[in-house]
């Protein structure tokens, strides 16, 4: 091999390892840091007071990704549709990265 396929190969597996990474990171998240917090960032909310579609999504992700789907449902009812979603799109990035030439 030369220089440049190593460098493309190498390349190659930090993306696959990149992508293996973020959900051992949200996994690891305390609950804490999500659960507790009664303030919110939303600005929907903050500005007129009401949930918009998306509130609680975050922490039904982050339920969803512990295993916790009952409560997952209760942050959010949209989860059944975005997470499969977004697992969905996270392996069609997985597999076009591993069965990428570059």
């Amino acid at each position: 091999m030369n220089r440049e396929n190593i460098l493309k190969c190498h390349k190659k597996i930090l993306k696959i390892v990149g992508l293996a990474i973020v959900p051992a990171i949200l996994y690891f998240i305390p609950y804490d840091w999500v659960y507790e917090k009664d303030d919110t960032i939303c600005m929907f909310k903050n500005l007129t007071g009401l949930e918009c579609p998306g509130c609680g999504m975050t922490r039904a992700l982050i339920s969803i990704i512990h295993f916790d789907f009952v409560i997952a449902y209760g942050y959010n009812k949209l989860v059944v549709v975005v997470a499969p979603l977004m697992l969905f799109l996270w392996l069609k990035m997985v597999c076009c990265v591993y069965r990428s030439e570059n």
